[in-house]
């Protein structure tokens, strides 16, 4: 796997409310799993204390009053946010105030904001394309969705898998530290030093 330029924000912090926080960070377009994003929200809150936020600019598929017009049919007031397009410091306050980085996009292979988000704590639930699975790695297996499950059964197994996390603490803090030991061994800056330095040392 390769690094992340982007700086260790350091140690993720927990919320003490019990509310389960969920994030995504993409451009707003179906085939990046914007909708399926809501709707498992949606599904998820009948037994799950949560918010979520989808952060991202609009594209020529989605805008963003269609976006919250699609939101506000669908699900509570107030329970999912979206922001628009947030810059590098809105960015890091948004990760690093989050547990889960739900991200089902059919379309990106490798996205940086995965690596992003795995720095600041957040457990990934992500589709098995490109390459997701090695990004994640194997202690997180369980949380790589099969891409070929159609829209209904995609949101049971993402919905399954936030309600364990926003009803089992101890799960859901096991596995923010899985998450952010990921990003320190395969991704975090130093690793990329390091790297680097054993090409000239070996060359």
């Amino acid at each position: 796997a390769g690094a992340s330029t982007a700086p260790d924000p350091g140690e993720p912090r927990r919320g003490a409310d019990g509310i389960l926080r969920v994030v995504t960070l993409c451009n707003l377009d179906p085939r990046k799993g914007v909708l399926e994003f809501v709707d498992v929200v949606e599904a998820s809150a009948a037994d799950t204390r949560l918010t979520a936020t989808i952060a991202g600019g609009a594209t020529g598929a989605m805008t963003l009053e269609s976006l919250r017009a699609h939101i506000g049919a669908v699900a509570p007031a107030g329970m999912i946010d979206a922001c628009g397009p947030v810059d590098a410091s809105a960015r890091d306050d948004l990760l690093g105030g989050a547990d889960v980085f739900l991200y089902l996009s059919r379309h990106d292979l490798a996205p940086l904001s995965l690596i992003e988000a795995m720095s600041h704590g957040c457990v990934p639930i992500v589709l098995d394309i490109g390459g997701m699975r090695e990004m994640v790695g194997s202690e997180l297996a369980r949380n790589v969705l099969s891409p070929q499950l159609d829209r209904a059964a995609l949101v049971r197994e993402a919905t399954g898998l936030l309600r364990r996390y926003g009803n089992d603490p101890a799960a859901l803090d096991r596995d923010r530290a899985v998450a952010r030991r990921r990003y320190r061994e395969a991704f975090a800056p130093e690793r990329f030093r390091r790297e680097l330095e054993g090409v000239f040392v070996d060359g």
